[in-house]
């Protein structure tokens, strides 16, 4: 009744259902993917960053369980035995780097028409770019009849950077003994202001001492009571 009712479906989609069934009940523990296009590393069930040792050894299990030969496949129609082991076969010449038609080991894999096609693009649109960063220089070309042009612009920056420099050159003798003479005479000034300030407070501190002797001797006539007796 099952397969009565397998039959009235799609060719396409019985395949399908067949082989989700068979690979549910199989008992191999790498079994084959459901769905119907599976990558190389589904077909494996290795990660991406698998090594080429690991690819071989799962090979060589998928082999032994896929085989259309073997007892996990007995169930299995022959065009599906075959059709699983071609595509074991195929995503271990892809996983290994090789064409699965000639057995020629690829650089670029199925994907060389599209890079080669980008790079070219690529190379185009950058002979066609500005470069703002860094653009092209000119080249400066004169003949034997500008040399005396060249010549004198030479000349006249030379001579115009020697006048703008001797000055500062011949004034810094003098500007240097003019800076330490300003330095002596501020020191000097310096001094005679710390003098005249130590012999200010000498004198403040004399007055105070005796204005504060002559307020004692007036306390001392005032509380003595001789003089008020007189």
């Amino acid at each position: 009744m099952h397969y009565q009712r397998l039959a009235l479906l799609p060719q396409q989609l019985h395949i399908v259902i067949q082989t989700r069934y068979y690979a549910s009940t199989t008992s191999s523990p790498f079994p084959f993917p459901a769905h119907p296009h599976p990558t190389p590393h589904q077909i494996f069930h290795l990660p991406y960053n698998a090594s080429q040792q690991d690819i071989k050894a799962r090979y060589y299990e998928l082999v032994r369980h896929h085989h259309p030969d073997s007892l996990s496949c007995r169930d299995l129609p022959s065009s599906d035995r075959q059709a699983r082991f071609q595509a074991i076969a195929h995503a271990y010449d892809t996983l290994r780097g090789k064409n699965p038609q000639t057995g020629a080991r690829r650089d670029w894999g199925e994907y060389a028409d599209e890079l080669q096609r980008r790079k070219k693009r690529w190379e185009r649109q950058q002979s066609t770019r500005y470069d703002y960063a860094h653009p092209p220089r000119y080249k400066w070309e004169s003949n034997a009849d500008d040399r005396w042009k060249d010549n004198m612009i030479l000349t006249i920056g030379i001579v115009s950077l020697v006048l703008g420099i001797a000055p500062s050159l011949l004034m810094l003798p003098f500007s240097v003994h003019k800076t330490r003479q300003k330095h002596l005479e501020t020191a000097s000034d310096y001094s005679k202001v710390r003098a005249e300030v130590v012999e200010e407070g000498e004198e403040r501190r004399q007055s105070m001492k005796y204005r504060v002797e002559t307020m004692k001797l007036q306390k001392d006539a005032r509380d003595d009571p001789t003089d008020v007796n007189a």
